[in-house]
């Protein structure tokens, strides 16, 4: 019979500036992970204009991964759902609704699975969302990739939920750890079809 081709993985997830945490990740991913799509907008989840784009001006320093990462950089003037949702730019922080900053996020985080299928992720491949500071150890997401979990007959019926890891919280640091042992808005994993057909649903937000 003819070999089984495996579904190829895809680790998306939003960046703002946090280059050691990227360069983490990266590191750390890189031998089961087959595309890394990366959304980096100029405002904050809160709907501040209190950053600006940086992945691309310091891309070099992650050459090694660059042929496998596929990159978004949002202006939220230029995106129709997001001009609703900003305050104007040098207004203090925090002026918009938690309605408006919600939306903001939505948006951003809607924006990572439009990517990652633009970049010609099919229904039954591999999906990671999550923070970026979210990481996965490679050993779990394995078994996605390796063990046939999916196929063309997989629906919502017969894989109804993503799964979403439990890990512990640590702040600031790594060596600093909150006491929290399970995370419940960890990092998730699936197929690209059950993430589309459920991208309405509270995995897109953080906590």
């Amino acid at each position: 019979g003819s070999e089984t081709t495996r579904p190829r993985v895809f680790d998306a997830f939003m960046f703002a500036g946090e280059f050691e945490l990227l360069h983490t990740r990266l590191h750390v991913l890189s031998s089961v992970v087959d595309v890394f799509v990366i959304v980096e907008a100029d405002v904050a989840h809160s709907g501040s204009y209190n950053r600006s784009l940086t992945f691309l001006a310091a891309r070099e320093r992650f050459r090694p991964y660059l042929h496998r990462i596929r990159y978004l950089g949002l202006h939220s003037r230029d995106v129709p759902h997001m001009r609703g949702c900003t305050s104007s730019p040098g207004a203090s922080r925090g002026r918009i609704s938690a309605n408006a900053a919600m939306r903001c996020e939505h948006v951003m985080r809607g924006s990572l699975l439009r990517e990652v299928i633009a970049a010609g992720a099919q229904p039954t491949d591999i999906l990671i969302s999550g923070d970026v500071d979210e990481i996965p150890r490679p050993e779990f997401i394995t078994p996605f990739r390796d063990c046939e979990l999916f196929d063309g007959t997989s629906t919502l019926s017969s894989h109804p939920a993503v799964v979403i890891f439990l890990a512990e919280m640590r702040m600031y640091n790594s060596g600093c750890y909150s006491g929290q042992s399970r995370w419940s808005y960890g990092p998730k994993v699936g197929a690209v079809f059950q993430f589309d057909l459920l991208r309405d649903e509270p995995w897109r937000g953080s906590n």
